[in-house]
C-alpha cells in the first residue's frame, strides 16, 4: 500500500537533517493570540528562532560520552573507519540533548544522531547509497527490508500500527534523473490509542534493496491510563470556552479524538519545554474565514486543562 504521510513528519525529518548539515535555521509558526480572522491578504508571518541550542563536544556536559555514542552507532550501521566530527545539540522544546554525528568518505556522508542521556540512536542517513533505479517496484519488499532494521534496532513491534504506510520519493520530483528512496513508517499506538508524534521511519534504497537511514522517535508512555475522566462533550465544551474566552470566531468542531501525546503548551504564547506524555482530547475547529485552516485545543483528559494545541492557515 503507497500512501502519503502527513506533510509535517516530513517536515521534521528535512528539519533534523538540516540541523545536522548547517546548525540554526529560522522558521514561520503562526501565533496563537492572532485568532480567527480573515488572512488572505496577509503576506508574512511571524518569525520565531528555533529553540536549538548547539556546543562543540569538548565543552559538552552530557551522560554518553563521544566514544559511547561513536559505538552506538557502529554497533548497528557500517560506518566509515574515519573519526567523525562531533557536535551536542541540545533541543530546549523536547528537553533532550543529543550528539549529532557526521562521518565523510569519497562515497558519501553519513549523519546520526544520539540520545546523549540513553544512547540510543535516534536518527541516521547513509548517502553513500544513491538509488537511480528501482528494483523493488513492489511497497511490500520494501516493508520487509524495514521490518528486520527494526529488528536490529530492537524496536518492539506491539508499540507500532500493524500497517506502516509507504511513500516512494523522488528526488528532485520531476526530471529524467532522480535518487528514489522508499520511506517506509509506522505510527505509535499504545492500547489501540494513537501516539501524537510517535512513530519509526526507516528509508529504503530500492536499487540496492538495503535500509540506508532511519529515524526513531517512541515516547515513554507505559504508565498512562488510557481511561478519560473527562468526557468528550465536556472537552468541547472546555476547548469552546476557552477560544471564547481569547476572542476567537469559532467555526464548526471538525473532529475530536483522544490521543496520547506531551502538551506542548502552544496557548502560553512562547517556546516552552514540552510536559510528560499525557491522554489528551484533541478538539479541532474549522476556522470561519477559510475553507480548510483548523485549529486545536488539546484537553487533558484526566484533569480538564487546556495543555497545548495548534492551528493551520490553509
Amino acid at each position: 500500500m503507497v500512501l502519503r504521510f502527513p506533510p509535517k513528519i516530513f517536515a521534521l525529518l528535512s528539519l533534523i537533517l538540516t540541523l545536522i548539515a548547517i546548525g540554526i535555521v529560522a522558521y514561520t509558526a503562526i501565533s496563537p493570540n492572532q485568532g480567527f480572522r480573515n488572512i488572505s491578504n496577509e503576506t508574512s508571518k511571524p518569525r520565531y528562532e528555533l529553540p536549538i541550542i548547539i556546543i562543540d563536544s569538548d565543552k559538552a556536559s552530557v551522560k554518553i560520552s563521544l566514544e559511547e555514542a561513536m559505538r552506538m552507532v557502529s554497533r548497528i550501521w557500517d560506518v566509515p573507519k574515519s573519526a567523525p566530527s562531533a557536535r551536542v545539540i541540545i533541543d530546549k522544546i523536547e528537553g533532550r540533548t543529543y550528539w549529532s554525528l557526521g562521518w565523510v568518505e569519497n562515497s558519501g556522508k553519513v549523519y546520526a544522531m544520539v540520545d546523549a542521556e540513553t544512547g540510543q540512536v535516534v536518527l541516521l542517513r547513509d548517502f553513500r547509497y544513491k538509488a537511480k533505479m528501482d528494483n523493488l517496484k513492489n511497497s511490500a519488499r520494501a516493508v520487509e527490508i524495514a521490518v528486520k532494521l527494526l529488528e536490529k534496532l530492537g524496536i518492539p513491534t506491539h508499540m507500532l500500527t500493524p500497517e506502516p504506510s509507504v511513500l516512494i520519493e523522488r528526488a528532485p520530483a520531476d526530471g529524467p534523473v532522480q535518487e528514489i528512496t522508499y520511506e517506509v513508517m509506522w505510527k505509535q499506538v499504545y492500547k489501540g490509542i494513537q501516539v501524537i508524534d510517535g512513530y519509526v521511519i526507516v528509508s529504503v534504497d530500492p536499487e540496492n534493496q538495503r535500509p540506508v537511514g532511519f529515524v526513531v522517535k517512541l515516547l515513554d508512555v507505559e504508565n498512562i491510563s488510557v481511561e478519560p475522566k473527562i468526557t468528550r462533550d465536556s472537552a468541547v465544551a472546555i476547548a469552546t470556552e476557552f477560544l471564547k474566552s481569547r476572542g476567537y470566531s469559532l467555526g464548526e468542531v471538525a473532529e475530536v479524538k483522544l490521543c496520547i501525546g506531551r502538551p506542548n503548551y502552544y496557548w502560553e504564547g512562547k517556546p516552552i519545554i514540552r510536559g510528560p506524555p499525557s491522554l489528551l482530547w484533541i478538539v479541532v475547529f474549522k476556522k470561519p474565514y477559510s475553507d480548510s485552516g483548523t485549529v486545536e485545543v488539546w484537553v487533558d483528559a484526566h484533569s480538564g486543562v487546556v495543555v497545548g494545541g495548534d492551528q493551520t492557515r490553509c
